[in-house]
């Protein structure tokens, strides 16, 4: 009996170390996966905080894009306004030069009709342009 104790003492050592093996690998597995589970949890924290930047400078350019395009509602508000005053203008500007050169041709019909100087031997001297007539040409 003697030796089959020795040979089961050999067995549960050789069981003890195959168990202490497996221990030991098990251990080195926990610690990979501990340090891998520490690892994703910083980087979670580094992408949440990247997120959270992003987001802050998105909400940023959200409101620039919607004071920009305020601003050029309202340039082109102006330039509306500018278009409508310059026709406005040129309307009134337009109108004005009809009236002088009227009044201009009637003057000049006027002045033939009673001057004594009028005659078909002596040319009557028409200004040329409604800025003539102003300077006294």
């Amino acid at each position: 009996m003697y030796e089959s104790e020795a040979k089961s003492k050999t067995n549960a050592d050789k069981l003890a170390k195959q168990l202490e093996m497996q221990i030991a690998d098990t251990m080195a597995k926990a610690d990979e996966q501990a340090r891998q589970l520490a690892e994703m949890a910083s980087q979670k924290s580094r992408l949440l905080g990247e997120n959270s930047d992003l987001n802050r400078q998105l909400e940023d350019a959200e409101a620039q894009l919607n004071a920009t395009q305020r601003l050029r509602q309202q340039l082109q508000s102006q330039v509306e306004d500018g278009k409508r005053a310059l026709d406005d203008e040129i309307k009134v500007g337009s109108a004005f030069s009809t009236e002088v050169n009227l009044t201009l041709i009637a003057a000049f019909l006027i002045g033939k009709a009673s001057s004594p100087l009028a005659s078909e031997d002596a040319p009557a001297r028409v200004p040329a342009t409604p800025r003539a007539a102003r300077r006294g040409d």
